[in-house]
Parts: C-alpha cells; sequence; structure tokens
C-alpha cells in the first residue's frame, strides 16, 4: 500500500510498523486505521492542532512522535478492551512525553 495514499500527518506507515514490529503487508491497512487515530487521539490529548505545533516549534518535536507511534502500536497489539481502567488511562510513558506540551 502506497503512504502516499494516508490520512497519516506526523508519523508514516513505514515507521509505525518498524516499532510495532510487523514485516510484510497484509496489515498495512490496519496499522494505517490504527496511526490515523494515534495521531488524532495525540493532538487532541494535547489539545493542539498540527498547524498549531508546527507553528510553535518548526517541525513536530520527537517526544510527539513517539508518543504517536507508542500509541498506534499499543492501538494494534491491543484491540479490543481488555479491562474498565483501559477506556480511560493514557499509559505513563505516552504522558510523560507530551506533558510539556500540552495546552494548560
Amino acid at each position: 500500500m502506497s503512504e502516499q495514499v494516508t490520512n497519516l500527518r506526523i508519523v508514516t506507515l513505514k515507521e509505525i510498523k518498524e516499532n510495532a514490529r510487523v514485516e510484510g503487508n497484509s496489515e498495512d491497512k490496519l496499522l494505517l486505521r490504527k496511526g490515523e487515530a494515534a495521531e488524532e487521539t495525540i493532538l487532541n490529548l494535547m489539545e493542539r492542532t498540527l498547524d498549531d505545533i508546527e507553528d510553535e516549534f518548526g517541525l513536530v518535536p520527537a517526544p510527539i512522535k513517539e508518543a504517536i507511534l507508542m500509541y498506534a502500536t499499543h492501538l494494534y497489539e491491543n484491540r479490543g478492551i481488555t479491562n474498565p481502567t483501559a477506556l480511560y488511562n493514557v499509559p505513563y510513558g505516552i504522558d510523560a512525553m507530551l506533558k510539556p506540551y500540552i495546552r494548560l
């Protein structure tokens, strides 16, 4: 699947696959959905837009990109709700990376 036809704006399919340790192309469609959801979720958690981040920092800071990759991998590996707290909690590592960028 070509990366030019995705809605990913911050990370690439290749980066998601490397982070999730996925080889081959059979999971591309699923990984793209997880990546798109992760990007949108992370932006929402920070109460920011991509344009806002790029205006302030130029490039998207590495911790934000890493948080997106971690969350996309988390969504890929945990495709169902495993317990009620999974609905409301963001993994600590992601929270720690995003904290400096969250709008107060």
